[in-house]
């Protein structure tokens, strides 16, 4: 076969895969490949002699690559359908394990310091709010989860339908974009993606609309009238000393979700989402930088600790040091992280500027 021939056939079947789950593309990229091959082979006696031209009338006929993508998803709606399903399974089930773990392992280490006893464990008050508390996070967070990865599906099935326009025009096989020289690190992982999402999303969430909760988490019991009770509690991040600029971190929210909803669309990085994301790693280090230089070291808000929650006051200088000092780590990690993009992305040889790379023609 010739060479432009062979190369626009490898393109049209790039262009379908990509816009495929990660377990089908290698099975329907060999089926496609098959078909055009033997199509090309039995060719009727009036076809175009030249082959280029023949591959040209056949990608014609076969449709576009959304089209072919289209029709290897599975038929009807779904909330989360099966390309994103198993990782919302497994992010799922990490979630209520990493809840129920909390709720666990947090009661029974503040119980270690009372002298409750294990006869006044049996009363029902407790069990009922500790069964309040775990329904409560657990809604919360398994529906915000759901949300997520929902707007996730909506977008990533908006990359594999057709797209309808008032005049569509008709699709050329010889317009198919070069396969990117570095196919394999362009290539996105939807599922890790999502769960990143998930994670930012739920940190904004907590940050502006429940900042009260927003800190270390923790109980405390109290016995009375052969009843035993326990408490729940969060001293704040600005209790703490630990103060998050929460505008400049909205700000980062915002992009960060374009950015990634952006990737999710197209099916793959571009030389324009890859500067991006270099641009929103500065801004990472900005926000986590701000925070250190807002915050103090060994320094908290004695006086709040001490009226709201008196019985932690010997413990909250060192969850200071320990937020402050992960922070600072996060910075370190964040600038180290950039630095090795950027070294990266020098060394990349692109054969089209990041203008041309942000909107990937299909």
């Amino acid at each position: 076969m010739q060479r432009p021939a062979h190369e626009m056939i490898e393109r049209y079947l790039y262009e379908v895969a990509r816009r495929l789950p990660v377990t089908e593309r290698e099975d329907v990229t060999q089926e496609l490949r098959s078909l055009l091959l033997d199509g090309l082979e039995d060719r009727e006696p009036g076809a175009p002699p030249d082959e280029e031209r023949a591959v040209v009338e056949l990608l014609r006929q076969m449709g576009s690559p959304q089209q072919i993508a289209a029709r290897y998803q599975p038929g009807g709606r779904s909330l989360i359908g099966p390309h994103l399903y198993p990782v919302f399974l497994t992010v799922a089930r990490y979630t209520l394990i990493g809840l129920t773990a909390v709720m666990v392992i947090l009661p029974g280490l503040s119980l270690m310091g009372t002298t409750i006893t294990g006869s006044s464990l049996g009363s029902a008050g407790w069990v009922a709010e500790w069964a309040r508390l775990f329904v409560e996070s657990a809604v919360f967070s398994l529906g915000m989860l759901v949300l997520v990865f929902a707007l996730a599906e909506r977008v990533m099935a908006r990359q594999a339908a057709p797209i309808q326009a008032k005049a569509p025009r008709p699709f050329d096989p010889r317009t198919l974009p070069a396969i990117p020289a570095h196919k394999e690190a362009d290539r996105i992982s939807p599922g890790r993606m999502v769960a990143y999402v998930y994670a930012i999303t739920a940190l904004f969430v907590m940050l502006n609309f429940f900042p009260r909760w927003f800190g270390p988490f923790f109980f405390s019991w109290s016995a009375g009238g052969g009843d035993t009770m326990m408490t729940a509690g969060a001293i704040p991040l600005s209790a703490l000393g630990v103060h998050v600029p929460v505008a400049i971190y909205d700000v980062w929210w915002v992009l960060a979700m374009a950015l990634n909803l952006a990737v999710l669309r197209s099916g793959r990085w571009t030389v324009a989402t890859r500067w991006a994301e270099i641009a929103l790693r500065l801004l990472t280090a900005v926000v986590l930088g701000m925070t250190i230089g807002a915050s103090s070291f060994g320094g908290y808000d004695a006086a709040w600790v001490r009226a709201k929650y008196p019985e932690v006051e010997s413990a909250v200088p060192v969850l200071n040091w320990i937020l402050l000092l992960t922070v600072a780590w996060m910075l370190v990690a964040t600038v180290i992280g950039t630095v090795r993009r950027l070294y990266r992305e020098a060394r990349r040889a692109p054969s089209t500027s990041p203008a041309m790379e942000l909107h990937p023609r299909a």
